[in-house]
C-alpha cells in the first residue's frame, strides 16, 4: 500500500502537457526580411535593431518562414526590449548611462568607476543609443540607480516572455469553451490586408503611394526612413500622417547612400499595428519613376501583347484589361490576372474590330484594383 501511495504522489508531481499552449518562436514572412518573436500571449513582438536581436540570440538559425498571410494574421504586441545584463544603453540627448535590468528596467551607473568594476576597463564598447523614442513606458521604465555594484542576479535561462511579464495560465473547461465559440469573430477580427507600398524619385524628391485594402486605419499611418533594412519604427526618421492621405513626397532629403523605408498602420496607442513590405532609395544617385510600358501586334486574328515594367513593386501580380474605349480601367473592363512574372499573353478568339488594352500591377485587393496603369494600347483586328 506505501509502494502505491509513493508511486501515485510521483505521477501527480509530473509536468502536464498543455493542449492549449502557445509556440514561441522566431518567426518571419515569405516576403519580408524582419524578424519576429511570437510570444506565448500569441502576439508577434518587433526587435528594434540587430542590436537587441543579438542581445537574445546569435544568429539567425531558429527563424521559422511563414506565409505572408499567417504572418499577418498574427497580431504585433509591441518592440522586444535589450536582455538584462547583456548591454549598457545611453539616449543621445543624455550623458547617463544605464544598465538593462528584468524587465526592461534601466538602472542608472552613476560612475565611471562603477562602470569599470561592473564590465571592465572595455565598458565603453558595451554601450548602445537608444531612441529617445524608445526611452520610455512600454518598452523601458527607470528604475533605482545604481551606487554600488548590487545588480540583482539574472537567471541564464531568461526568456524574452520573462521579461515581458508573461505567465501561461492553464484554462479551465468553460474558459476553452467560450473561447472556442468566440474564435471565429476572433479570427475575422484579427484578418488584416496588405500594405502595398512604392517609392519612387523624381528631381531629388522622395515620393511614397500606397494602398491598404480593408484595413483599419483610424488613427493614421506613419511612415518611417532607416539606413539599415528591416526598417521599424522609429527608424532614423518618421513622420506621422493622416489617414485619409495616399500619397506623400518628403521634401528636404539629402545624401546619395542608400535609405530604407515603410509605411505602418497606427493603432489607438500611436504604435505600429502593420507594416508595409520595404522600399529602398538613394537620393541625388538616379530617379525611380515606377511605369509599365505596354506594347503589341495582331498577328493571325491573335493580339500578341509584351509589357516590361520598371521599379514597380508587382508581388500580387498583374491585371491585363481589355475595353472598347481608351484606357480601359480596372473597375469597368473586361480583365483577368496573371503571375507577377509574365510579362506577355496572347488574347485569342476576339471578334473584328478595335480593341484597348492596359496591364497594370494589383494591389492585392477588388477595393483598391489597380496602382499604376500601363500605357494604352490600340490594336485592330481586321478579318
Amino acid at each position: 500500500m506505501k509502494k502505491i501511495l509513493i508511486l501515485f504522489l510521483f505521477l501527480t508531481l509530473l509536468p502536464v502537457s498543455r493542449a492549449n499552449a502557445v509556440t514561441t518562436e522566431l518567426i518571419k514572412g515569405e516576403s519580408f526580411s524582419a524578424v519576429y518573436y511570437k510570444s506565448v500571449d500569441g502576439k508577434r513582438y518587433v526587435f528594434p535593431n540587430q542590436r537587441v536581436y543579438n542581445s537574445w540570440y546569435a544568429d539567425f538559425s531558429s527563424v521559422k518562414i511563414i506565409s505572408d498571410a499567417e504572418l499577418a494574421n498574427i497580431p504585433i504586441g509591441g518592440s522586444v526590449s535589450y536582455k538584462p545584463n547583456s548591454r549598457l544603453v545611453k539616449i543621445t540627448t543624455d550623458p547617463k548611462v544605464y544598465w538593462v535590468s528584468k524587465n526592461g528596467v534601466l538602472r542608472w551607473v552613476t560612475s565611471e568607476n562603477l562602470a569599470k568594476e561592473m564590465f571592465g576597463e572595455n565598458w565603453g564598447a558595451l554601450v548602445d543609443d537608444l531612441p529617445d523614442a524608445f526611452f520610455a513606458p512600454p518598452n523601458y521604465t527607470l528604475g533605482e540607480a545604481l551606487i554600488e555594484n548590487n545588480r540583482p542576479f539574472i537567471e541564464e535561462n531568461w526568456t524574452i516572455d520573462d521579461n515581458k511579464q508573461y505567465q501561461q495560465q492553464e484554462q479551465n473547461p468553460n474558459q476553452e469553451q467560450e473561447q472556442g465559440n468566440n474564435q471565429q469573430e476572433t479570427n475575422v477580427e484579427q484578418q488584416t490586408d496588405p500594405i502595398n507600398l512604392t517609392a519612387y524619385l523624381d528631381t531629388n524628391t522622395p515620393t511614397f503611394k500606397w494602398s491598404v485594402g480593408n484595413n483599419d486605419i483610424t488613427y493614421g499611418f506613419m511612415l518611417i526612413k532607416s539606413a539599415n533594412k528591416d526598417v521599424v519604427y522609429p527608424g532614423d526618421a518618421h513622420v506621422k500622417l493622416d489617414s485619409s492621405i495616399t500619397q506623400y513626397d518628403w521634401i528636404g532629403m539629402s545624401g546619395a547612400t542608400d535609405s530604407y523605408y515603410r509605411l505602418c498602420i497606427l493603432n489607438e496607442e500611436n504604435f505600429c499595428a502593420i507594416y508595409s513590405d520595404e522600399e529602398s532609395l538613394s537620393i541625388g544617385t538616379t530617379n525611380k519613376i515606377p511605369q509599365i510600358i505596354l506594347s503589341g501586334k495582331v498577328e493571325n486574328n491573335i493580339i500578341k501583347l509584351i509589357w516590361k515594367r520598371e521599379w514597380l513593386n508587382a508581388k500580387n501580380g498583374f491585371y491585363l484589361m481589355r475595353g472598347e474605349n481608351e484606357n480601359p480601367e480596372f473597375a469597368s473592363s473586361i480583365k483577368f490576372g496573371l503571375d507577377k512574372e509574365q510579362e506577355s499573353y496572347n488574347w485569342q478568339g476576339l471578334d473584328k474590330g478595335t480593341y484597348h488594352f492596359r496591364v497594370c500591377n494589383y494591389t492585392g485587393t477588388t477595393q483598391n484594383g489597380c496602382e499604376y496603369y500601363s500605357n494604352d494600347l490600340k490594336l485592330t483586328i481586321t478579318n
